[in-house]
């Protein structure tokens, strides 16, 4: 079902098996999109292989994941904010650079041993426990509550 409202574009698909394989390719303007909700779902975000024309992205996620496509090339993102609501997870794999990196209530953001972060702003409800661990050169930062 796609829904579109003023500027607000809905895409949902509905009786899809968990195992099936279903993908919906998106293509969004560069910094022409304020904000991505996401419901149960898993999102591959594509950053700009040229590093003067970088991305900038707001997701909302509500039980989903958030990967940035792991490439052979170098890829580039300005600012990529990351709201968490029910179980919401970042997976940032190697050759990955970021300006700044927001996360807000992330339960668990894995970050590649060739990923390159400039700034990076972790905030969690006050009641979580967060913890930091570095395994094989992957960090991983887990809050859980």
């Amino acid at each position: 079902m796609n829904i579109s409202l003023n500027d607000t574009l809905s895409l949902a698909i509905h009786g899809i098996d968990p195992s099936d394989s279903t993908e919906v390719t998106l293509y969004l303007p560069i910094d022409k999109v304020n904000m991505i909700i996401s419901y149960a779902s898993h999102i591959k975000l594509r950053g700009q292989i040229r590093p003067n024309e970088k991305p900038s992205y707001h997701l909302e996620l509500h039980s989903s994941t958030v990967s940035l496509a792991p490439f052979r090339l170098r890829q580039f993102f300005h600012r990529l904010e990351l709201d968490g609501r029910e179980n919401a997870s970042l997976i940032i794999p190697d050759f990955n650079h970021i300006d700044d990196l927001s996360l807000i209530n992330i339960n668990k953001t894995s970050i590649g041993p060739r990923a390159e972060i400039a700034n990076i702003k972790t905030t969690f409800d006050s009641k979580t426990n967060v913890q930091m661990t570095r395994a094989n050169g992957t960090t991983e930062i887990a809050g859980n509550p």
